[in-house]
């Protein structure tokens, strides 16, 4: 009988381990995850996809056909992407005040 809760025990620990690790996300691998996401929209076209997306703040500072202008202008003349490195695992953190 011990044995049994031992193990029951080992079993509860492994998978309370596991996700406590996926909870614990490190602020750099999340934000390295968003940014390649939101480059992989751009990258696909889909840059008022990407505005709709935005804040309000940003949305107010920068109209939409201005951004997918901007946007295009800017992503079209580099072709289809090849690849992608992230260079730095450096992220600055910025506190912006909500604008709602």
């Amino acid at each position: 009988m011990q044995a049994q809760q031992w193990l029951w025990v080992c079993v509860l620990s492994v998978c309370l381990g596991g996700v406590m690790a996926q909870a614990q996300e490190s602020p750099t691998a999340a934000a390295s995850a968003a940014a390649h996401g939101w480059l992989g929209q751009v990258d696909a076209g889909q840059y008022a996809d990407r505005w709709r997306a935005a804040s309000a703040l940003v949305q107010r500072a920068v109209p939409e056909e201005q951004w997918i202008a901007s946007l295009h202008g800017v992503r079209k003349p580099l072709g289809p992407l090849v690849s992608r490195q992230q260079t730095s695992g450096i992220v600055k953190v910025l506190t912006i005040l909500s604008d709602s």
